[in-house]
């Protein structure tokens, strides 16, 4: 049988030691600030322990988010394609309150919480990518880590929604006046990643990961060995992407060596407000490549097979073509 131990905090006040020791099992203790909760507990543990579906979750209590977001990090992001960016979430939700619960107090309440707070700050999409990536750590945690955990509190908890597809383009002036911003910056690197992203409409960790052993100037075309779909795809270069990358020093590794993805992150926002362009992201470069494509006269099918999209009925959220260049085939 259980038992239950009458003791002392530090402020003098009265607590209750619950204490189960049966043959074949752990021993087990815990806590309360009343006798009847600790009697319940301890006939509790007896109980699934007769029952055979005890589960032993002292690690459970013992163990904080900060904790599995940091091994996360160390083990897990460096497999990924995106695992720089997601080190960087990681390191964001280290700073937040979550980091300090541990996976038996992580409730369904709490990420509800966390997520009504994150919402003032922040865009529902980038709310629900670190709740993505908050569920994969719990999910990996049990399945490869061997915590027993029965529920796992985001799936506890509705989703934001998303906000409606960006179709943010350049407006007259803006352009040059974003790749004359860039050239301030140090190194260079900047506009020629600019003008790439608008002449391939490659993503940005794309481009960072781009091999000099990919682009093959004298047919024109470079290679993507793998996308944010998870495969490869050989892109057309113009003129003006050869005429970049011929600029560009060669050498082996990466064509943007020693550019980071924190860098662009801190450098692209910078660029914009010295240009006066407001609203303006990196991936907005890849929406205006991907409208011009269509506005030169390539079908849904072609332009996907540049840009990467699953389907070509994705391209219909980017495709915004300018009114006044069809006018004249109405008439």
């Amino acid at each position: 049988m259980g038992t239950v131990v009458k003791r002392t905090d530090n402020a003098g006040r009265p607590t209750y030691q619950a204490r189960v020791r049966r043959k074949g099992h752990v021993a087990l203790s815990r806590n309360f600030s009343t006798e009847s909760a600790a009697d319940r507990w301890a006939a509790a543990q007896e109980a699934a322990q007769d029952a055979g579906t005890f589960i032993d979750d002292r690690n459970l209590h013992r163990t904080l988010l900060s904790v599995l977001f940091e091994r996360y990090a160390a083990e897990v992001s460096p497999l990924k394609r995106g695992g720089d960016m997601e080190k960087l979430r990681i390191k964001h939700l280290l700073k937040s309150p979550l980091a300090s619960y541990s996976l038996a107090n992580l409730t369904g309440d709490v990420m509800r919480q966390w997520r009504d707070n994150r919402l003032r700050d922040v865009l529902g999409s980038t709310v629900n990518r670190e709740l993505n990536l908050i569920g994969h750590v719990i999910e990996t945690a049990r399945k490869e880590w061997g915590y027993p955990v029965v529920l796992n509190a985001v799936q506890q908890i509705r989703r934001p929604k998303n906000p409606p597809h960006r179709d943010r383009r350049f407006r007259e002036g803006e352009e040059a006046a974003l790749l004359s911003a860039a050239d301030r910056t140090r190194g260079g690197y900047l506009r020629n990643m600019i003008e790439l992203a608008l002449e391939t409409a490659m993503r940005r960790g794309e481009l960072l990961a781009l091999q000099w052993d990919d682009v093959h100037l004298e047919k024109r075309m470079l290679h993507v060995r793998m996308s944010k779909t998870g495969r490869g795809r050989g892109i057309p270069l113009s003129l003006k992407a050869v005429a970049v990358l011929q600029r560009i020093p060669r050498h082996a590794g990466r064509v943007f060596e020693g550019v980071t993805y924190e860098a662009v992150k801190q450098s692209f926002p910078r660029a914009c407000e010295w240009a006066g362009l407001k609203d303006f992201r990196f991936h907005d470069c890849r929406h205006e490549a991907t409208s011009r494509f269509i506005e030169k006269g390539l079908s849904l099918a072609e332009a996907a097979s540049i840009t990467g999209h699953a389907n070509v009925s994705m391209l219909q959220v980017y495709v915004h073509l300018q009114a006044w260049k069809l006018a004249d085939r109405l008439d």
